[in-house]
């Protein structure tokens, strides 16, 4: 059983999406040596969350596990990622359709 290539490029590309704005969102909260640590080092801790937790036999992972997960476990994380992701976009800013960036100062 194989996926949809057309459905396989848009979880791709959301998936490393998700990457560069968590890297995005890091590098603008901080300074310094952390900066760089931290712009580094969330992406991999989501991409090894995302690599290790998968559901046996998943056929757009080729089927191979690290972490046997439930399907509904599966869910919640990446439910968790994405929903950190759309609040680090509007923490840094681009809270409107359009991709400009503003700040809601009180």
């Amino acid at each position: 059983m194989s996926s949809n290539p057309i459905n396989l490029a848009i979880r791709f590309i959301l998936e490393i999406s998700v990457l560069f704005i968590a890297a995005y969102w890091r590098w603008h909260q901080t300074a310094g040596f952390t900066q760089y640590f931290l712009a580094v080092g969330l992406p991999l801790l989501f991409a090894s969350l995302w690599g290790i937790f998968t559901v046996k036999g998943d056929p757009s992972r080729s089927g191979k596990t690290i972490v046997q997960t439930p399907g509904l476990i599966r869910l919640f994380l990446e439910l968790a990622l994405f929903g950190f992701t759309c609040w680090a976009l509007f923490d840094s800013g681009f809270n409107r359709l359009f991709l400009t960036p503003t700040r809601l100062d009180f």
